[in-house]
């Protein structure tokens, strides 16, 4: 287990705000700001478009 750990939160705006707050190890936190630095990207922009990119699977019916 990690001991230390990086909390990030983010808050998207549209008719309803909310707010999400993520443990990431430090090389979990680096890398991110590595690529947020590198591309001149926001951090939550990044988190927005992983999340918006992730694939659903339907289940049978």
């Amino acid at each position: 287990m990690f001991s230390c750990y990086h909390c990030i939160s983010y808050r998207y705006t549209c008719a309803i705000k909310k707010s999400r707050f993520f443990r990431l190890t430090d090389e979990e936190f680096e890398k991110l700001e590595t690529y947020c630095k590198s591309t001149g990207i926001s951090k939550s922009d990044v988190l927005r478009e992983l999340i918006r990119s992730l694939k659903i699977k339907k289940k049978p019916s």
